[in-house]
């Protein structure tokens, strides 16, 4: 058997250690996926939309009970009730409530298999709604990040500036003191930005009911785009609006229902018995009837309701219910609107903000950071001079991409408005 050198076995557990810290590092690394994938995944895998996706089973299940009949009845009579024999008498009665009853309940049923369809496509468009949302938290996040690095890079190249001239008397300590501190507080707002990073990507692992860390995969923050005009009607094609219209026809189906239930219900019945003994025939002639002899008919009864307080309050109930209803649909049909009207306000407040940052702004903070950055190297300004204008700068290309932040938010919550994302 050939011995293992000592170095070819160094080598195997380096590289055995390697493969290992290799192994944890990947564990320990989130998955990334696209927004996209993100949405498709939330859409499959997301527990509150796999629960209303069932509801809808059970609704179709319950319509299978629209001629819910009562049990039949079935009875034996032994006895000597003709005669000194012992007959027999077995009955078959059925109850059945008045027919109108039966078309009702289909009918209720139908609506909320529809209704619950509504309800589907209304957690959809909140569940897209909030991944969106998650999204673009996270994209901006990672644009402040950026920008704090940025930031981060300035701030520590003036520390090390500063110590140098306090170290050759060019400069002051309450200088190198200023400089630090603003590089401590960039350092903070990184540690909070990571953490709020650390808050969203939870929050997305939820949404999309993810066994293992997710994470978005690096996009550049941009604008969104939108078709959407500023026509308050596009609320009409909200799912929410549509669940909250199929409601008021449950309630009023609901009233039909109780109506006819209040009707006479109706009673059939067939009975087959012995009568032992001599009986008289349709000739005038007597005849002895044995057990062997059978004699059958049928029954034909109506139940009326002799107690109308309780029938006639369920049916007064269910019409206040349906116009409890009514005005609840009217109160959402105008809270969407005034939604609808508040996110285009927002929305092009946000678009002017934008086009002012883009023109004018964002430009002219870029030229300003990189003149006092040469300028003050160079010596042309003081520290303070070259302070106050990066922070500047630093505030404009913040105030940006938070505008982009709000813009984008407003572009989502419009299309949440209109529905579109109930069609995923």
């Amino acid at each position: 058997m050939a011995l293992i050198s000592r170095q070819t076995l160094k080598s195997s557990i380096a590289l055995l250690m390697a493969a290992s810290c290799l192994a944890v590092q990947s564990l320990g690394q989130p998955r990334t996926v696209s927004l996209e994938e993100a949405i498709q995944a939330a859409v499959k895998q997301n527990a509150g939309l796999k629960s209303v996706t069932s509801d809808i089973q059970v609704q179709e299940q319950m319509k299978r009970t629209s001629v819910d009949l009562p049990k039949t009845q079935a009875m034996l009579m032994y006895g000597q009730y003709n005669s000194l024999n012992n007959d027999n008498n077995i009955t078959i009665t059925q109850g059945l409530p008045f027919p109108t009853v039966f078309t009702s309940q289909s009918k209720l049923h139908e609506l909320r298999i529809e209704n619950s369809h509504f309800r589907k496509a209304t957690t959809l468009n909140e569940l897209v709604f909030q991944v969106k949302q998650v999204g673009q938290m996270l994209y901006y996040l990672s644009a402040r990040e950026a920008l704090l690095k940025k930031q981060d890079s300035l701030f520590a190249d003036l520390v090390r500036i500063t110590t140098v001239q306090l170290a050759t008397g060019e400069g002051t300590l309450l200088q190198k003191t200023s400089a630090e501190t603003r590089y401590n507080e960039v350092q903070n707002q990184y540690r909070q930005n990571t953490a709020d990073q650390l808050t969203y990507r939870a929050q997305l692992k939820v949404l999309i009911n993810a066994a293992d860390e997710v994470s978005l995969a690096p996009a550049k923050f941009l604008p969104l785009t939108t078709t959407l005009m500023n026509d308050s009607t596009e609320v009409a094609a909200n799912p929410q609006l549509a669940y909250q219209r199929s409601l008021l026809k449950i309630a009023q189906q609901e009233k039909r229902v109780e109506s006819n239930r209040a009707l006479p219900d109706l009673t059939v019945g067939y009975f087959n018995q012995t009568l032992m003994g001599f009986q008289q025939q349709l000739d005038g002639t007597d005849r002895y009837f044995s057990s062997k002899d059978r004699f059958s008919g049928f029954m034909v009864g109506v139940a009326l309701p002799l107690w109308f307080i309780p029938a006639h309050a369920r049916v007064k109930a269910a019409a206040a219910r349906a116009e409890s209803t009514q005005w609840l649909t009217q109160y959402v049909e105008q809270q969407l609107v005034g939604e609808w009207k508040k996110a285009v306000q927002q929305f092009q407040k946000h678009r002017n903000s934008l086009d002012y940052y883009t023109r004018s702004a964002l430009p002219n903070a870029e030229l300003l950071l990189r003149q006092s950055t040469v300028a003050y190297r160079a010596g042309d300004i003081s520290q303070a001079e070259y302070r106050l204008n990066v922070q500047q700068a630093i505030s404009i290309q913040e105030a940006y991409i938070q505008t982009v932040l709000q813009y984008n938010q407003s572009i989502i919550t419009l299309e949440f408005l209109s529905g579109q994302y109930a069609k995923n």
